[in-house]
């Protein structure tokens, strides 16, 4: 036989061989009772179902982890938002805490010292570069004025030079060209506290034969007619015997002009009335209008 006749009956009997075996298949059953063909599609196609079963598993459990992902990842956020917001709250209600405090303080200065004053807020303020003067938020409107003195609960903090309609600089008390009326609380030495530019005071005009000690409370004497008698200024860190008539007496001002965020403005006493002062008792025989009554 040729070779193109044999190709030509196997192309012919491998189909017929085929389907005879798939016709024996559907009626013959396998030791399991089932037919044989289902047990070979079955052994055929249980791997690639096994096989996609577990590759769909594992994307649906990859898509669920990401999912929940993402979902814990927006929790944190917000949770974050929600701490950093509890953070500022928290952070807003010590500073108004604090600035409770120190308007308090302020408020208990205010009463102890039985004169009416104004209480600023500090906006500005830099000692060390500009001549040592601070800038608060009061002015004319609110009836400020030039030499008006400037305190805080700890001390004297200095005295208003310029005005503007909101707004007033202050000269610090360690102010180069500062000065008040000063004296020694125990004692009652009277002298002169003047600034120097720097984080202290002199305080000068003490003989040298006056007691001064290191830690003495310096206090405004109030001879100046700027300051209030009685205001602490600060205390004696440093005392000096000169050769000449007074002492060298260096002071530490009470006030912590770094930290200090308001000050209280006092306004002048009123004068009280001095007796005789009047036209009528200064000039017997001069009546209101200014005419001399007759007897």
């Amino acid at each position: 036989m040729t070779a193109i006749l044999k190709q030509k009956i196997f192309s012919v009997l491998a189909p017929l061989l085929c389907l005879n075996i798939a016709l024996i298949s559907i009626q013959v059953r396998g030791r399991s009772g089932e037919f044989l063909i289902k047990e070979w599609v079955l052994g055929g196609t249980a791997p690639v179902v096994g096989g996609l079963h577990w590759s769909l598993g594992s994307i649906q459990r990859l898509w669920r982890n990401y999912v929940d992902l993402r979902r814990v990842r927006s929790e944190n956020l917000q949770l974050k938002e929600r701490i950093e917001t509890l953070r500022l709250q928290l952070a807003r209600s010590a500073e108004s805490a604090q600035a409770g405090r120190r308007l308090q303080s302020l408020f208990g200065l205010h009463e102890s010292l039985s004169v009416r004053a104004a209480a600023a807020e500090i906006i500005a303020k830099n000692p060390f570069l500009w001549s040592n003067t601070i800038v608060i938020n009061k002015g004319r409107s609110d009836g400020l004025r030039r030499d008006l003195p400037v305190v805080v609960p700890e001390g004297v903090v200095g005295r208003i030079i310029t005005t503007s309609d909101h707004h007033a600089v202050v000269q610090l008390i360690t102010n180069s060209g500062a000065a008040a009326g000063a004296m020694l609380e125990d004692e009652r030495v009277q002298g002169v506290a003047s600034g120097t530019g720097e984080e202290h005071l002199w305080l000068n005009y003490i003989a040298n034969r006056e007691r001064v000690q290191e830690g003495d409370l310096v206090v405004t004497s109030g001879m100046d007619n700027l300051y209030h008698k009685g205001l602490p200024i600060g205390k004696v860190v440093q005392v000096q015997k000169t050769e000449q008539v007074f002492q060298k007496i260096k002071v530490k001002p009470l006030a912590n002009f770094e930290r200090m965020e308001e000050v209280l403005v006092l306004f002048p006493e009123p004068s009280p009335p001095v007796a005789g002062s009047s036209l009528e008792t200064a000039l017997p025989g001069v009546g209101a209008a200014g005419k001399r009554s007759r007897p």
